[in-house]
């Protein structure tokens, strides 16, 4: 299975405790027949959201992402000309 993270199960995810994911969801990251993506888009925002100061993380916390078997999903072209024909449900790109 296809797993991709938004900002939320990522960081939930990071954390060692886990207490804020289901139960159910935490099996689906840690089974090693599923692959986890995260998108480039999600780490854009987890920057902007650093740098205005409303989230801290620890050093490295990108570059440790591949360690926990996360695989980042780039945003090419193809992706940006499909996003137009999406329904706009709000404006901001990184909810």
């Amino acid at each position: 299975m296809h797993l991709l993270h938004d900002t939320h199960t990522l960081l939930w995810a990071m954390d060692e405790t886990r207490v804020k994911l289901k139960p159910e969801t935490t099996s689906l990251i840690n089974n090693p027949e599923n692959i986890v993506y995260v998108s480039i888009a999600t780490l854009w925002g987890v920057e902007i959201k650093l740098n205005i100061r409303k989230l801290k993380l620890p050093a490295g916390f990108f570059e440790s992402l591949p360690e926990y078997g996360y695989e980042i999903l780039n945003i090419s072209v193809s992706h940006i000309k499909v996003f137009k024909e999406l329904s706009l449900l709000h404006r901001d790109p990184f909810y």
